[in-house]
């Protein structure tokens, strides 16, 4: 360990750092970064340390590795880390209540950063339960990534055994060690026969993972509702999701209510606190990426403003009157920045362009031409759609019929007589994971526009001019022996109607959604990987969390949700 003699005061001090011409000191029990220019070093040679010594050597060293800094799982993973996967570990050790929400991009191995966590929590305490929620089509696929990577078996729980757990967690709490480690899904936990055991319980958990915490987004759905139920009784939690904010800045608000209700409790206090960040990174940026200096204080200068914390406007003036921007200086801006930033102390968020994985994407939307009788039975679904929605959820309205006939007009046909007999709108015709409504009955004066829909989708006949478009995009694929491909579609009978034509196209099919068992879907998607299917068609099932980066392209029909979760 390095000493020296910091000469404007003429004390000794300890190097902790060094780095370009700059070094961080210890100095009057607080740490200073310094000029190189202004310390003078002992001279370096091997000697014997007295006791007082040794002890000062080891203050300092817990000093610069303080405890939540020191890994008591280190080489107990089948892995090596990548460096970008330490940072949530790091933060979650640093947390004051052990909450952290992983939002990394796709394909930045968030399951991986969430074993790690866990693996070095099951080091430092005794976890008598510790419980995984993800939805349905990943609870296969958490429990094998565990055991592969950091030798953790976990079991996967229906509805009726996780229920019989938590009787027996009432039950023998007090007087039996328990070690379980448990697997549910989304589906099971919000089961309301869950929901009312829960209720009734002392039930506790010791270590909560939720995957895809997105999908309690809505604070109206029953899914909100459970996920309050098992975090309130939770003491470390790990939320994951890639996508934080779908559609505003509410659904990050509800999702952080849930990890930290103590801390997010009022919505409007919520949009005042994070109202500087966009500046605050949009300035990290510019320091990052080495603009000039003269842009990057007159943007400082630009933003200083009266509504921003104290503390952040003293970080931005310095800024604005900076003469130089060495490395040193650099770092130690961008660390302010980013302390400033009401949510980092919860929240990890990196990008592939952080850790150099940018890559190259060529996203086409395929015009499709479609023929005189197609339109008129497009025009004949708008007809109806404009008659009900006024009396339809507008939820539901948004993913209804106009998606069924964007996704596949002829096998939303076939939806459309099925509402012509039972004169119910069917949410079992739609894969959406995240929704919860209910079938809607129409009422008897929209039975005539139904009438007419019917009549004009007869009147196509075999003709489809997007299948035929579908054909020619595949073709040029396979001119440029492109492999394997997926397609994605909210609805399942537009997969069922694709399914054997493409077969009678010549190609090897697989196909994935809600009616397949979990096993089966696992299953499939392996056997895609390994090639045994040109092309998967997978509904909403397969857009979340599977890895599928071997794909080549991905297509989608009437686009409903993000599939870049699962291809990346």
């Amino acid at each position: 360990m390095k000493k020296a003699i910091y000469k404007p005061t003429n004390q000794n001090t300890i190097i902790l750092s060094q780095t370009d011409g700059y070094c961080e000191i210890l100095l009057d029990n607080d740490y200073k970064t310094v000029s190189i220019d202004d310390l003078a070093f002992e001279d370096e040679q091997v000697k014997f340390s007295t006791l007082d010594e040794l002890k000062e050597n080891i203050f300092i060293n817990c000093i610069k590795n303080p405890l939540s800094d020191i890994l008591y799982s280190y080489n107990t993973n089948r892995l090596t880390p990548e460096p970008h996967q330490y940072k949530p570990l790091i933060k979650f050790l640093n947390s004051e209540n052990s909450r952290v929400l992983i939002a990394d991009e796709v394909g930045l191995g968030k399951t991986i950063e969430a074993g790690m966590i866990y693996k070095e929590i099951d080091r430092r305490e005794e976890l008598k339960v510790s419980l995984i929620i993800v939805p349905s089509s990943l609870t296969l696929k958490w429990q094998e990534e565990l055991a592969i990577r950091f030798d953790e078996h976990f079991d996967i729980y229906k509805t009726n055994q996780f229920i019989s757990f938590i009787d027996e967690f009432d039950r023998y709490s007090t007087s039996r060690l328990f070690n379980e480690k448990i697997i549910v899904s989304y589906h099971t936990l919000r089961n309301e026969r869950v929901i009312q055991k829960l209720e009734e319980s002392f039930f506790e958990v010791d270590f909560l993972i939720m995957d895809e915490a997105h999908t309690m987004r809505n604070y109206e759905t029953s899914t909100f509702k459970s996920g309050q139920m098992i975090t309130s009784r939770s003491e470390h939690i790990l939320f994951l999701t890639a996508t934080p904010v779908q559609n505003s800045l509410s659904d990050l608000f509800n999702i952080l209510s849930l990890l930290d209700n103590d801390y997010f409790k009022d919505f409007d206090y919520f949009q005042k606190m994070i109202r500087p960040n966009a500046t605050i990174h949009r300035l990290i940026a510019l320091i990052r990426n080495s603009h000039s200096l003269d842009e990057i204080k007159a943007f400082a200068q630009e933003h200083i403003s009266n509504e921003f914390p104290t503390e952040l406007q003293e970080i931005f003036n310095d800024i604005a009157t900076i003469q130089s921007l060495p490395s040193s200086k650099k770092v130690e801006f961008i660390d302010r920045l980013t302390q400033a930033d009401h949510l980092s102390f919860i929240i990890n968020r990196t990008k592939k362009k952080d850790v150099g994985r940018s890559l190259p994407r060529n996203a086409t939307s395929i015009i499709v031409e479609i023929n005189e009788a197609e339109q008129e039975y497009y025009d004949a679904v708008i007809a109806f759609v404009k008659f009900i929605y006024p009396h339809v959820p507008q939820g539901f309205i948004t993913i209804m019929p106009e998606r069924m006939v964007s996704s596949s007009m002829l096998a939303s046909l076939e939806s459309f007589k099925k509402l012509q007999k039972s004169g119910k709108l069917l949410v079992s015709d739609v894969d959406d994971l995240d929704a919860e409504y209910e079938d809607y009955t129409i009422e008897h004066e929209a039975k005539r526009y139904l009438d007419n829909i019917i009549y004009k989708g007869e009147a196509i006949g075999e003709s489809d001019s997007k299948f035929l478009r579908f054909e020619e995009v595949l073709r040029d694929l396979d001119s440029q022996n492109i492999k394997q491909k997926i397609l994605f579609s909210f609805f399942k009978k537009t997969l069922d109607y694709l399914e054997p034509k493409l077969q009678k196209l010549g190609y090897s099919v697989g196909k994935i959604h809600g009616d397949f068992s979990t096993e089966e879907r696992f299953a499939k998607v392996k056997a895609f990987k390994r090639g045994e299917f040109d092309i998967l068609l997978s509904s909403e099932v397969g857009s979340e969390g599977l890895d599928m980066q071997f794909c080549n392209v991905v297509l989608e029909r009437g686009r409903a949700f993000d599939y870049t979760q699962t291809v990346s």
